[in-house]
C-alpha cells in the first residue's frame, strides 16, 4: 500500500519461511535491549471467554526509511501467520506490529487490508 517512507511497489518486509522462529535462538541473534517491551499474543475470543493460541512465526526483516525512501534499510522482525487469510509483521526494534487481512472484494478478487497496532 505504501506510505511517505516506503512507497508502494517497494518491499516492506521479507521472511525466511524455511526457518521457524525459536525463542532461544532469537536472544542470541538480537540484542536483549531490542526485545524489551515486545510481546505478541494471538487471542481468539468466543462466547465463553478468550483463549490464547499458538501461531507460526518466522525470522524476517522489515524495511524502514526516512521520508522519500531515503536511507532505506532492513531491521530484525518476525512474520506471524495468524490465520489462513491474516498475517502480521513485527518490526522488533520499533515495537510496531502491522496486520494484513486478505478479504474477498468481489467474485474472484482479493483485497489486502492493512492495520497498524502498537505492540
Amino acid at each position: 500500500t505504501g506510505d511517505e517512507h516506503v512507497p508502494a511497489g517497494e518491499t516492506t518486509f521479507r521472511a525466511d519461511l524455511t526457518t521457524p522462529w525459536q525463542e532461544g535462538a532469537s536472544v542470541e541473534e538480537i540484542d536483549e535491549e531490542e526485545l524489551v517491551g515486545v510481546r505478541v499474543e494471538v487471542v481468539s475470543v468466543g462466547s465463553d471467554g478468550s483463549e490464547q493460541r499458538e501461531v507460526e512465526r518466522y525470522h524476517g526483516e522489515g524495511r524502514v526509511a526516512a521520508r522519500g525512501f531515503q536511507h532505506a534499510h532492513y531491521v530484525p522482525g518476525q512474520l506471524i501467520l495468524v490465520e489462513p487469510d491474516t498475517i502480521g509483521f513485527l518490526w522488533q526494534q520499533m515495537g510496531i506490529f502491522v496486520v494484513f487481512n486478505r478479504e474477498q472484494d468481489g467474485p474472484g478478487e482479493m483485497m489486502i487490508e492493512q492495520r497498524a497496532v502498537d505492540a
